[in-house]
């Protein structure tokens, strides 16, 4: 798979990816006979580890230690432990504020529901099945041009 086609499958830029190398995160595929780097799914997988970490806050400096861990390379595990420690507190208070946030907006899609049911009483709303799928939702392309612009990575 080519780096364009791996930025997009994970949702990141081709910079990122090329950052990544820069900084041996990941190893940088050689070329093939046609001349273009082909990543395999290996690599795509400890891209994904990379990019889940820095999305749920952790440096690249912590990043590296847990690379260096999967590796099997000698590490400090209770600087290590402590951090991972931290981070997993991190997820679950981000989780449960998910949680919360779901609630409210689902509670506020009914209200639209209700105020449509008041006007057009005859019109009967398809119901839609919100449950894993409030974060998928597309955003507007104003929003999602600003969330891009505004990329910790």
């Amino acid at each position: 798979m080519r780096i364009a086609e791996v930025a997009r499958t994970l949702g990141c830029e081709v910079d990122t990816i090329r950052y990544f190398e820069r900084i041996g995160l990941i190893e940088t595929p050689a070329c093939g006979s046609d001349g273009y780097r082909s990543y395999r799914q290996g690599t795509l997988n400890e891209l994904r580890f990379i990019l889940n970490c820095r999305k749920a806050g952790m440096s690249i400096a912590e990043v590296v230690q847990l690379i260096a861990l999967r590796k099997g390379e000698s590490y400090d595990s209770e600087e290590i432990g402590l951090m991972l420690d931290a981070t997993i507190a991190q997820i679950q208070r981000q989780t449960e504020m998910l949680k919360r946030l779901k609630a409210q907006l689902l509670t506020l899609r009914e209200t639209c529901r209700e105020q449509d049911a008041e006007r057009e009483p005859d019109r009967v709303a398809a119901e839609v099945d919100l449950d894993d799928r409030v974060f998928a939702l597309p955003l507007p392309a104003l929003q999602l041009s600003a969330a891009r612009a505004f990329r910790p990575f």
